[in-house]
């Protein structure tokens, strides 16, 4: 009888587990559809669209059994067909991907089985070095946004220059 009841506790328990998993998920999968599925979605809805022949702007159709084949047809013959225009450009792109991704592995492994299995006490100071160059694009775009902003930037003089910008005081 005791084990019968230790086994239901234990269930319970690992039924509390997976809702907390799935609760913990849950933002992410959200995050996901709201910025990934639904954009996916819009895009085809107007690939699968009609075309407005007075503005010669696609019309989106929401509604899949109305979707109509022509304009992906189309995109697939400018890609790979008998005139295809666009073919060796992503032929060239898919080679310079498969090339980086290539490099970046054969460059990028070593380096880190070296952190992870040698690093010892300097685990900290390679990883900083490794992430450095990153954050240094990135230092340098707000240190340009910020030079553009400032009291006395390119966007304050200019929109002082139309009387838009701050009050310079004349003394």
């Amino acid at each position: 009888m005791a084990a019968s009841g230790y086994r239901a506790r234990r269930r319970e328990q690992r039924q509390h587990h997976r809702l907390f998993w799935v609760v913990l998920a849950l933002p992410g999968i959200l995050w996901l559809v709201f910025l990934f599925v639904v954009p996916l979605y819009a895009m085809l809805a107007i690939a699968g669209g009609k075309l407005n022949l007075i503005f010669e702007q696609p019309v989106a159709v929401w509604n899949p059994l109305q979707w109509n084949s022509a304009n992906l047809v189309k995109a697939w013959h400018d890609v790979a067909g008998a005139g295809a225009f666009d073919g060796p450009i992503v032929i060239r792109t898919l080679v310079y991907v498969a090339i980086a991704s290539v490099l970046s592995l054969v460059i990028a492994y070593p380096v880190a089985y070296f952190v992870a299995r040698f690093g010892g006490r300097r685990k900290g100071v390679l990883l900083v070095l490794l992430i450095a160059p990153f954050w240094i694009s990135y230092m340098m775009r707000m240190l340009a946004w910020v030079d553009l902003l400032q009291i006395n930037g390119y966007v304050n003089k200019t929109l002082g220059l139309v009387g838009l910008g701050p009050a310079t005081s004349r003394t």
